[in-house]
C-alpha cells in the first residue's frame, strides 16, 4: 500500500521577504512580507492541501503573516521559533527543516 506525506510548507520569515518550500510537492517561492504578499501566498498555496505549516520567525516579522494564514483554515500552523540565521540560510535550508518534520 502507497503511503501518502501530508503536504507541509515551511516559512522562514524575515522582514522583507517569506522564502516558501512545500512538501512533498517542491514548490518553492519568495513573496513579499507584506499584506499583498500574503495574499499572492495564500492564493499560491490553493493549489495543495496543507495539512500543516510550519515557520521560523524573526522578532516581530512573522505577526501580520501569522493572522493571515489563519485564513487557510485546513490546517495547522507550527511556530518554530527563531533560528540561526545560518540554519535558514535559503528556503533549501527550510526544505531540510521541513522533511524533519
Amino acid at each position: 500500500m502507497e503511503s501518502v506525506l501530508p503536504q507541509t510548507v515551511g516559512i522562514d520569515i524575515s522582514k522583507v521577504t517569506l522564502d516558501v518550500f512545500a512538501y512533498p510537492a517542491g514548490g518553492e517561492r519568495r513573496f513579499s512580507n507584506t499584506a499583498k504578499g500574503h495574499k499572492e501566498l495564500i492564493d499560491w498555496l490553493a493549489q495543495w492541501q496543507i495539512e500543516r505549516i510550519a515557520y521560523e520567525a524573526t522578532g516581530v516579522y512573522h505577526r501580520q503573516l501569522e493572522q493571515a494564514l489563519t485564513m487557510i483554515r485546513t490546517c495547522h500552523t507550527c511556530f518554530c521559533g527563531e533560528l540561526p540565521a545560518a540554519t535558514i540560510a535559503s528556503s533549501r535550508a527550510v526544505s531540510a527543516a521541513v522533511t524533519s518534520i
